[in-house]
């Protein structure tokens, strides 16, 4: 009988702690777990506990950084604070759960009619599912190739839509 208690205590320890880690993958309209728009990049260091790496840019005033334990999770950083988040890994999910490598019929579902959607600058048949706060003062990007999603990115408006990101 004790035992049967303590591993019922242990799963709910354990459920709890996956739980956990998976509520820091997500990306929302205000950042990317305890990462929000509007941080410095020495606040968002010490938000995420890691160290955030520079990557080179040929813009005034715009870089990117990206933690050094998970080099595909970018940070656009505009007059020295976090104007946005941006992946290409599904590890990561957004507050309504899309995942790069979802259906963009997926996507179309599950934002049940608030996504605009446009054709990709680049590729003729993908799309950008924009999906806007509401106030409209941030959105995420969802980026396909037509069929399956290929990059997310959120934040403030305009930094979430810039195709380009820094130039």
């Amino acid at each position: 009988m004790i035992r049967t208690q303590l591993l019922v205590v242990l799963l709910i320890i354990a459920s709890s702690l996956v739980a956990a880690g998976q509520a820091s993958n997500v990306i929302s309209f205000t950042g990317f777990g305890p990462v929000e728009v509007g941080m410095s990049q020495s606040e968002a260091a010490r938000a995420i506990g890691d160290e955030l790496v520079e990557e080179p840019s040929g813009t005034e005033g715009c870089f990117q950084v990206h933690p050094k334990s998970q080099p595909k999770l970018h940070f656009m950083i505009e007059d020295d604070h976090i104007t946005r988040v941006e992946t290409d890994d599904a590890r990561y999910q957004t507050f309504n759960g899309i995942r790069v490598g979802d259906s963009e019929e997926k996507v179309k579902e599950l934002c049940k009619g608030s996504a605009e959607i446009s054709v990709h600058h680049y590729d003729p048949t993908g799309h950008y599912l924009t999906i806007r706060s509401k106030d409209k003062k941030q959105a995420i990007v969802i980026e396909t190739d037509g069929n399956t999603v290929i990059y997310i990115r959120a934040g403030v408006v305009p930094s979430a839509e810039y195709v380009e990101g820094c130039l």
